[in-house]
Protein backbone atom coordinates (compact mmCIF):
# COMPACT_ATOMS: atom_id res chain seq x y z
CA UNK A 1 0.00 0.00 0.00
CA UNK A 2 1.54 3.12 -0.88
CA UNK A 3 1.05 5.80 1.78
CA UNK A 4 1.61 9.53 1.72
CA UNK A 5 1.32 11.91 4.79
CA UNK A 6 -0.95 14.75 2.37
CA UNK A 7 -3.35 14.40 -0.23
CA UNK A 8 -2.90 16.28 -3.72
CA UNK A 9 -4.75 19.62 -3.83
CA UNK A 10 -8.22 19.14 -4.91
CA UNK A 11 -8.08 21.68 -8.05
CA UNK A 12 -4.62 22.70 -9.33
CA UNK A 13 -6.00 24.21 -12.93
CA UNK A 14 -9.43 26.31 -13.30
CA UNK A 15 -11.89 23.63 -11.29
CA UNK A 16 -10.13 21.03 -12.07
CA UNK A 17 -11.83 17.93 -11.06
CA UNK A 18 -14.69 19.94 -9.67
CA UNK A 19 -15.56 16.81 -7.50
CA UNK A 20 -18.15 18.89 -5.42
CA UNK A 21 -19.71 20.16 -8.60
CA UNK A 22 -19.01 24.03 -7.62
CA UNK A 23 -18.17 25.10 -11.58
CA UNK A 24 -21.30 26.10 -12.18
CA UNK A 25 -21.66 28.23 -8.64
CA UNK A 26 -18.36 30.12 -9.37
CA UNK A 27 -18.85 31.02 -12.96
CA UNK A 28 -22.26 32.41 -11.69
CA UNK A 29 -20.68 34.33 -8.84
CA UNK A 30 -18.37 35.51 -11.87
CA UNK A 31 -21.55 36.80 -13.87
CA UNK A 32 -22.47 38.81 -10.66
CA UNK A 33 -19.42 40.65 -10.25
CA UNK A 34 -18.70 41.51 -14.00
CA UNK A 35 -22.44 42.82 -14.49
CA UNK A 36 -22.68 44.61 -11.22
CA UNK A 37 -23.54 48.42 -12.02
CA UNK A 38 -23.66 49.36 -8.46
CA UNK A 39 -20.72 48.80 -5.72
CA UNK A 40 -21.76 45.36 -4.65
CA UNK A 41 -20.47 43.57 -1.36
CA UNK A 42 -21.41 39.98 -1.48
CA UNK A 43 -20.93 38.12 1.89
CA UNK A 44 -19.71 34.42 1.01
CA UNK A 45 -21.19 32.04 3.78
CA UNK A 46 -20.05 28.73 4.72
CA UNK A 47 -19.01 27.05 7.95
CA UNK A 48 -15.83 26.33 8.65
CA UNK A 49 -13.28 23.51 6.87
CA UNK A 50 -15.73 22.92 3.96
CA UNK A 51 -13.09 24.63 1.21
CA UNK A 52 -14.32 28.08 1.21
CA UNK A 53 -10.35 29.37 0.71
CA UNK A 54 -9.82 26.63 -1.77
CA UNK A 55 -12.97 27.58 -3.65
CA UNK A 56 -12.19 31.43 -3.84
CA UNK A 57 -8.47 31.13 -4.47
CA UNK A 58 -9.15 28.61 -7.59
CA UNK A 59 -12.57 30.95 -8.44
CA UNK A 60 -9.54 33.87 -8.84
CA UNK A 61 -8.56 31.67 -11.94
CA UNK A 62 -11.69 32.00 -13.50
CA UNK A 63 -11.87 36.22 -12.79
CA UNK A 64 -8.29 36.16 -14.25
CA UNK A 65 -9.75 34.11 -17.00
CA UNK A 66 -12.57 36.01 -17.60
CA UNK A 67 -9.94 39.32 -17.58
CA UNK A 68 -11.98 40.53 -14.31
CA UNK A 69 -9.30 42.45 -12.16
CA UNK A 70 -9.20 40.82 -8.62
CA UNK A 71 -7.14 41.30 -5.40
CA UNK A 72 -6.89 38.32 -2.72
CA UNK A 73 -6.61 39.79 0.86
CA UNK A 74 -6.13 37.25 3.94
CA UNK A 75 -7.79 38.68 6.44
CA UNK A 76 -6.72 37.05 9.86
CA UNK A 77 -3.24 36.89 8.73
CA UNK A 78 -3.28 40.88 8.76
CA UNK A 79 -5.32 41.34 12.03
CA UNK A 80 -2.12 42.26 13.78
CA UNK A 81 -2.33 45.63 11.83
CA UNK A 82 -3.83 48.76 13.62
CA UNK A 83 -5.95 49.84 11.32
CA UNK A 84 -8.10 47.40 8.36
CA UNK A 85 -7.87 50.48 5.85
CA UNK A 86 -4.19 50.27 5.62
CA UNK A 87 -4.48 46.30 5.02
CA UNK A 88 -7.37 47.05 2.24
CA UNK A 89 -5.69 50.18 0.88
CA UNK A 90 -2.27 48.19 0.73
CA UNK A 91 -3.06 45.47 -0.75
CA UNK A 92 -4.75 47.67 -3.73
CA UNK A 93 -1.50 49.63 -3.74
CA UNK A 94 0.31 46.58 -4.44
CA UNK A 95 -2.03 45.20 -7.09
CA UNK A 96 -1.81 48.89 -8.80
CA UNK A 97 1.90 49.08 -8.62
CA UNK A 98 2.29 46.49 -10.62
CA UNK A 99 -0.43 46.78 -13.07
CA UNK A 100 -1.16 49.85 -13.70
CA UNK A 101 1.55 53.08 -14.79
CA UNK A 102 3.98 54.44 -12.51
CA UNK A 103 1.68 57.56 -12.52
CA UNK A 104 -1.54 56.23 -11.64
CA UNK A 105 0.48 54.10 -8.93
CA UNK A 106 1.69 57.13 -7.82
CA UNK A 107 -1.32 58.95 -7.57
CA UNK A 108 -3.30 56.24 -5.43
CA UNK A 109 -0.44 56.01 -3.16
CA UNK A 110 -0.45 59.49 -2.57
CA UNK A 111 -4.37 59.95 -2.18
CA UNK A 112 -4.42 57.00 0.23
CA UNK A 113 -1.64 58.39 2.36
CA UNK A 114 -4.14 61.76 2.96
CA UNK A 115 -6.64 59.12 4.21
CA UNK A 116 -4.31 57.32 5.74
CA UNK A 117 -3.18 59.94 7.99
CA UNK A 118 -6.77 61.41 8.64
CA UNK A 119 -7.78 57.46 9.80
CA UNK A 120 -4.60 57.54 12.24
CA UNK A 121 -5.38 60.35 13.63
CA UNK A 122 -8.19 58.77 15.16
CA UNK A 123 -5.61 56.80 17.80
CA UNK A 124 -6.12 60.06 19.59
CA UNK A 125 -9.35 59.33 20.03
CA UNK A 126 -8.67 55.89 21.30
CA UNK A 127 -5.99 56.61 23.42
CA UNK A 128 -8.30 59.12 25.61
CA UNK A 129 -10.72 56.71 25.73
CA UNK A 130 -8.43 54.10 26.75
CA UNK A 131 -7.26 56.25 29.71
CA UNK A 132 -10.71 57.85 30.70
CA UNK A 133 -11.96 53.75 30.99
CA UNK A 134 -9.63 53.28 33.69
CA UNK A 135 -7.70 50.89 32.00
CA UNK A 136 -5.10 51.13 35.53
CA UNK A 137 -4.81 48.61 37.87
CA UNK A 138 -6.01 48.17 41.07
CA UNK A 139 -2.65 48.28 42.78
CA UNK A 140 -1.31 51.10 40.94
CA UNK A 141 -4.20 53.63 42.26
CA UNK A 142 -1.97 54.94 45.48
CA UNK A 143 1.04 55.51 43.73
CA UNK A 144 -1.58 57.27 41.23
CA UNK A 145 -2.99 59.44 43.88
CA UNK A 146 -0.49 62.11 44.35
CA UNK A 147 -0.36 62.52 40.24
CA UNK A 148 -4.26 62.69 39.86
CA UNK A 149 -4.79 66.79 39.52
CA UNK A 150 -2.18 66.10 36.59
CA UNK A 151 -4.18 63.17 34.89
CA UNK A 152 -7.27 64.97 34.69
CA UNK A 153 -5.77 67.81 33.08
CA UNK A 154 -4.01 65.93 30.64
CA UNK A 155 -7.46 64.06 29.72
CA UNK A 156 -8.74 67.43 29.57
CA UNK A 157 -6.24 69.06 27.54
CA UNK A 158 -5.86 66.46 25.18
CA UNK A 159 -9.83 66.00 24.52
CA UNK A 160 -9.86 69.62 24.12
CA UNK A 161 -7.16 69.50 21.52
CA UNK A 162 -8.32 66.19 19.77
CA UNK A 163 -11.76 68.00 19.21
CA UNK A 164 -10.45 70.99 18.44
CA UNK A 165 -8.31 69.41 15.20
CA UNK A 166 -10.98 67.27 14.20
CA UNK A 167 -13.33 70.63 13.55
CA UNK A 168 -10.66 72.18 11.99
CA UNK A 169 -9.41 69.80 9.43
CA UNK A 170 -13.19 68.21 8.75
CA UNK A 171 -13.82 69.70 5.01
CA UNK A 172 -10.04 68.42 4.65
CA UNK A 173 -10.62 64.90 5.60
CA UNK A 174 -13.57 64.83 3.62
CA UNK A 175 -12.38 65.55 0.40
CA UNK A 176 -9.33 63.66 1.15
CA UNK A 177 -12.00 60.98 1.42
CA UNK A 178 -13.75 61.92 -1.86
CA UNK A 179 -10.65 62.53 -3.76
CA UNK A 180 -9.62 58.81 -2.73
CA UNK A 181 -12.92 56.96 -3.76
CA UNK A 182 -13.47 59.34 -6.84
CA UNK A 183 -9.85 57.88 -7.69
CA UNK A 184 -10.44 54.16 -6.66
CA UNK A 185 -13.93 53.63 -8.81
CA UNK A 186 -11.29 54.44 -11.82
CA UNK A 187 -8.52 52.00 -11.26
CA UNK A 188 -9.84 48.87 -13.63
CA UNK A 189 -9.98 51.52 -16.35
CA UNK A 190 -6.73 52.86 -15.72
CA UNK A 191 -4.51 49.67 -15.75
CA UNK A 192 -2.12 49.02 -18.25
CA UNK A 193 -4.46 47.04 -19.92
CA UNK A 194 -8.15 48.69 -19.29
CA UNK A 195 -10.74 46.49 -18.10
CA UNK A 196 -14.26 47.26 -18.51
CA UNK A 197 -15.51 44.83 -15.98
CA UNK A 198 -15.01 46.06 -12.13
CA UNK A 199 -12.01 45.19 -9.65
CA UNK A 200 -13.65 42.56 -7.53
CA UNK A 201 -11.30 42.44 -3.59
CA UNK A 202 -11.61 38.93 -2.06
CA UNK A 203 -11.22 38.95 1.51
CA UNK A 204 -10.74 36.20 3.14
CA UNK A 205 -11.05 34.77 6.77
CA UNK A 206 -12.64 37.49 7.94
CA UNK A 207 -14.38 35.39 11.28
CA UNK A 208 -11.29 34.00 12.01
CA UNK A 209 -10.07 37.68 12.57
CA UNK A 210 -10.37 39.67 16.25
CA UNK A 211 -13.73 40.26 16.74
CA UNK A 212 -13.05 44.53 16.89
CA UNK A 213 -10.61 44.00 13.39
CA UNK A 214 -13.36 42.07 11.69
CA UNK A 215 -15.57 44.90 12.12
CA UNK A 216 -13.67 47.89 11.45
CA UNK A 217 -12.99 45.67 8.42
CA UNK A 218 -16.88 45.84 7.15
CA UNK A 219 -17.10 49.39 8.67
CA UNK A 220 -14.57 50.81 6.68
CA UNK A 221 -15.50 48.90 3.65
CA UNK A 222 -18.47 50.36 3.62
CA UNK A 223 -17.39 54.15 4.01
CA UNK A 224 -14.02 54.36 2.64
CA UNK A 225 -14.15 51.76 -0.31
CA UNK A 226 -17.70 51.72 -1.83
CA UNK A 227 -17.87 52.88 -4.87
CA UNK A 228 -18.67 52.39 -9.24
CA UNK A 229 -16.25 49.63 -10.08
CA UNK A 230 -15.00 48.10 -6.98
CA UNK A 231 -16.50 45.06 -5.81
CA UNK A 232 -15.80 43.00 -2.67
CA UNK A 233 -16.45 39.26 -1.75
CA UNK A 234 -16.48 38.72 1.95
CA UNK A 235 -15.51 35.37 2.34
CA UNK A 236 -16.70 34.02 6.24
CA UNK A 237 -18.84 32.17 8.61
CA UNK A 238 -21.80 34.30 8.45
CA UNK A 239 -22.85 32.84 12.01
CA UNK A 240 -19.41 33.38 13.73
CA UNK A 241 -19.52 36.87 12.20
CA UNK A 242 -22.32 38.22 13.71
CA UNK A 243 -20.60 36.64 17.76
CA UNK A 244 -17.92 38.93 16.36
CA UNK A 245 -20.57 42.34 15.84
CA UNK A 246 -21.58 41.34 19.21
CA UNK A 247 -18.42 40.67 21.12
CA UNK A 248 -17.64 44.49 19.78
CA UNK A 249 -20.92 45.87 20.41
CA UNK A 250 -23.07 43.78 23.19
CA UNK A 251 -24.95 41.54 22.94
CA UNK A 252 -27.96 43.54 22.80
CA UNK A 253 -27.51 44.42 19.45
CA UNK A 254 -29.29 42.87 16.04
CA UNK A 255 -25.94 40.85 14.90
CA UNK A 256 -27.97 39.66 11.87
CA UNK A 257 -29.91 43.22 11.12
CA UNK A 258 -26.22 45.13 11.53
CA UNK A 259 -24.68 43.07 8.96
CA UNK A 260 -26.92 43.43 6.12
CA UNK A 261 -26.08 47.28 5.90
CA UNK A 262 -22.99 46.12 4.80
CA UNK A 263 -23.73 43.06 2.67
CA UNK A 264 -25.69 43.88 -0.86
CA UNK A 265 -26.20 39.61 -1.54
CA UNK A 266 -25.68 36.92 0.54
CA UNK A 267 -24.36 33.99 -1.32
CA UNK A 268 -23.76 30.21 0.30
CA UNK A 269 -21.04 28.15 -0.45
CA UNK A 270 -23.21 24.96 -1.92
CA UNK A 271 -22.72 21.72 -0.43
CA UNK A 272 -24.53 18.47 -1.15
CA UNK A 273 -25.34 15.86 1.81
CA UNK A 274 -26.58 12.47 1.61
CA UNK A 275 -25.75 9.65 -0.74
CA UNK A 276 -23.31 10.60 -3.33
CA UNK A 277 -22.67 13.84 -1.22
CA UNK A 278 -20.01 15.42 -0.54
CA UNK A 279 -18.64 13.76 1.99
CA UNK A 280 -19.15 10.42 0.28
CA UNK A 281 -17.15 12.27 -2.62
CA UNK A 282 -14.37 14.12 -0.46
CA UNK A 283 -13.52 10.53 1.40
CA UNK A 284 -13.21 8.82 -2.15
CA UNK A 285 -11.06 11.30 -2.98
CA UNK A 286 -9.27 11.15 -0.01
CA UNK A 287 -8.65 7.36 -0.40
CA UNK A 288 -7.43 7.43 -3.75
CA UNK A 289 -4.74 10.20 -2.84
CA UNK A 290 -3.55 8.53 -0.01
CA UNK A 291 -3.07 5.20 -1.10
CA UNK A 292 -5.80 3.74 0.58
CA UNK A 293 -7.06 1.79 -3.00
CA UNK A 294 -7.94 -1.66 -1.24
CA UNK A 295 -10.26 -2.37 1.64
CA UNK A 296 -13.59 -0.64 2.74
CA UNK A 297 -11.94 2.60 4.23
CA UNK A 298 -14.13 5.18 2.03
CA UNK A 299 -17.55 3.49 2.76
CA UNK A 300 -16.10 3.40 6.26
CA UNK A 301 -14.99 6.98 7.11
CA UNK A 302 -18.21 8.03 4.26
CA UNK A 303 -20.25 6.47 7.27
CA UNK A 304 -18.79 8.25 10.45
CA UNK A 305 -18.46 11.16 8.23
CA UNK A 306 -21.98 11.57 7.48
CA UNK A 307 -23.02 10.60 10.80
CA UNK A 308 -20.89 12.96 12.84
CA UNK A 309 -21.22 15.80 9.46
CA UNK A 310 -17.65 16.15 9.34
CA UNK A 311 -16.05 19.38 7.70
CA UNK A 312 -13.95 18.41 4.74
CA UNK A 313 -11.33 19.73 7.33
CA UNK A 314 -12.01 17.14 9.82
CA UNK A 315 -12.09 14.42 7.18
CA UNK A 316 -8.24 15.53 5.87
CA UNK A 317 -7.27 15.34 10.02
CA UNK A 318 -8.77 12.10 10.19
CA UNK A 319 -7.37 10.36 6.95
CA UNK A 320 -4.28 12.35 8.13
CA UNK A 321 -4.38 10.55 11.82
CA UNK A 322 -4.50 6.81 9.74
CA UNK A 323 -1.68 7.63 7.44
CA UNK A 324 0.62 8.26 10.21
CA UNK A 325 -0.60 5.08 12.59
CA UNK A 326 -0.33 3.23 9.27
CA UNK A 327 3.12 3.87 8.89
CA UNK A 328 3.87 2.61 12.08
CA UNK A 329 2.22 -0.91 11.77
CA UNK A 330 4.75 -3.49 10.05
CA UNK A 331 4.00 -5.26 7.05
CA UNK A 332 1.30 -7.92 7.14
CA UNK A 333 0.23 -6.74 10.52
CA UNK A 334 -3.58 -7.44 11.69
CA UNK A 335 -5.52 -4.47 10.39
CA UNK A 336 -9.68 -4.32 11.30
CA UNK A 337 -10.73 -1.07 9.02
CA UNK A 338 -14.00 -0.37 10.78
CA UNK A 339 -12.70 -0.54 14.12
CA UNK A 340 -9.32 1.67 13.03
CA UNK A 341 -11.96 3.66 10.77
CA UNK A 342 -14.17 4.52 14.00
CA UNK A 343 -11.10 5.33 16.50
CA UNK A 344 -9.53 7.31 13.55
CA UNK A 345 -12.64 9.40 13.63
CA UNK A 346 -13.05 9.27 17.34
CA UNK A 347 -10.33 11.23 17.81
CA UNK A 348 -10.80 14.26 15.42
CA UNK A 349 -14.39 14.44 16.47
CA UNK A 350 -14.52 13.23 20.26
CA UNK A 351 -10.98 13.49 21.72
CA UNK A 352 -12.55 13.38 25.13
CA UNK A 353 -14.29 9.60 24.36
CA UNK A 354 -11.41 9.12 22.71
CA UNK A 355 -9.20 9.37 25.69
CA UNK A 356 -11.53 7.36 27.75
CA UNK A 357 -10.92 4.25 25.14
CA UNK A 358 -7.16 3.24 26.72
CA UNK A 359 -8.73 3.22 30.22
CA UNK A 360 -10.84 0.56 29.19
CA UNK A 361 -13.87 1.64 30.90
CA UNK A 362 -16.45 2.99 28.47
CA UNK A 363 -19.85 2.17 28.30
CA UNK A 364 -21.41 0.90 24.94
CA UNK A 365 -23.66 3.70 26.15
CA UNK A 366 -21.43 6.08 25.49
CA UNK A 367 -20.24 5.14 22.22
CA UNK A 368 -23.65 5.19 21.30
CA UNK A 369 -23.81 9.01 22.26
CA UNK A 370 -20.37 9.51 20.61
CA UNK A 371 -21.42 8.74 17.70
CA UNK A 372 -24.93 9.79 17.53
CA UNK A 373 -26.03 6.17 16.53
CA UNK A 374 -27.98 3.64 18.06
CA UNK A 375 -28.53 -0.12 16.72
CA UNK A 376 -31.44 -0.64 14.92
CA UNK A 377 -31.97 -3.56 12.71
CA UNK A 378 -35.14 -1.51 10.84
CA UNK A 379 -31.86 1.31 9.27
CA UNK A 380 -30.80 0.80 6.55
CA UNK A 381 -27.15 1.51 7.72
CA UNK A 382 -25.36 -1.36 7.34
CA UNK A 383 -21.79 -0.01 7.41
CA UNK A 384 -22.66 1.86 11.12
CA UNK A 385 -24.17 -1.39 12.33
CA UNK A 386 -21.02 -3.32 11.25
CA UNK A 387 -19.06 -0.18 12.98
CA UNK A 388 -20.82 -1.03 16.13
CA UNK A 389 -20.79 -4.78 15.80
CA UNK A 390 -16.78 -4.62 16.03
CA UNK A 391 -16.78 -2.03 18.40
CA UNK A 392 -19.10 -4.02 20.78
CA UNK A 393 -16.82 -6.94 20.21
CA UNK A 394 -13.97 -5.52 21.88
CA UNK A 395 -15.58 -3.43 24.79
CA UNK A 396 -17.73 -6.11 25.98
CA UNK A 397 -16.73 -8.15 29.67
CA UNK A 398 -15.10 -11.64 28.49
CA UNK A 399 -17.74 -12.92 31.68
CA UNK A 400 -20.62 -11.61 28.61
CA UNK A 401 -18.37 -12.52 25.62
CA UNK A 402 -17.88 -16.10 26.70
CA UNK A 403 -22.04 -16.08 27.82
CA UNK A 404 -23.03 -15.68 23.95
CA UNK A 405 -23.68 -18.13 21.39
CA UNK A 406 -21.18 -19.34 19.10
CA UNK A 407 -23.38 -18.45 16.76
CA UNK A 408 -24.09 -14.86 17.72
CA UNK A 409 -22.56 -11.94 15.43
CA UNK A 410 -20.71 -10.19 18.66
CA UNK A 411 -19.01 -13.56 18.97
CA UNK A 412 -17.69 -14.44 15.82
CA UNK A 413 -16.68 -10.78 15.37
CA UNK A 414 -14.93 -11.17 18.23
CA UNK A 415 -12.88 -14.45 17.23
CA UNK A 416 -11.75 -13.06 14.42
CA UNK A 417 -9.74 -10.15 16.51
CA UNK A 418 -6.47 -11.23 18.53
CA UNK A 419 -6.63 -10.29 21.69
CA UNK A 420 -9.91 -8.80 21.55
CA UNK A 421 -10.21 -6.92 24.86
CA UNK A 422 -6.28 -5.10 24.25
CA UNK A 423 -6.65 -4.83 20.40
CA UNK A 424 -8.78 -1.52 20.87
CA UNK A 425 -6.74 0.13 23.99
CA UNK A 426 -3.12 -0.51 21.32
CA UNK A 427 -5.03 1.22 18.41
CA UNK A 428 -5.79 4.23 20.81
CA UNK A 429 -2.41 4.36 22.13
CA UNK A 430 -0.45 4.65 18.86
CA UNK A 431 -2.61 6.92 17.75
CA UNK A 432 -2.32 8.69 21.12
CA UNK A 433 1.34 8.87 20.14
CA UNK A 434 2.03 10.14 16.20
CA UNK A 435 -1.28 12.41 15.43
CA UNK A 436 -1.60 14.97 12.53
CA UNK A 437 -2.44 18.36 13.74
Amino acid sequence: MKLVLQPMPIEDNDFGHDIFGRKSFGLALANIVKNSQDPLVIGLDGNWGEGKSTFVKTWQKTLDQEEVPNIYIDAFASDYVDDAFMVVAGAITDYVTENAPPKKSKEFIEKAKNVGAHVLSLSAKIGIRAISAGVIKEADLDDLKTIGDDISKEISDSAEKYIKDRLTNHKAERESVEHFKSFLSTIPSGLKTPSTYPLTVIIDELDRCRPSFAVEMLEKIKHLFSVPNVNFLLVMNKAQLQESIKSTYGVNIDAHTYLQKFISIEATLPKKKGRDGDIEKYCKYLAHQYGFTKGEWAAYFTALGTQLNCSLRELERIYSNLAIMLLTEKEGAELHEALISAVCTLKVMRPGLFSRLVEDDVPLEDIYKGLKYYPDPKRDNYVMEHILLWLHACLMSDEKFNALDNDDEIKRSGRYIRNRKKFLVQLVQKLDSFSAG
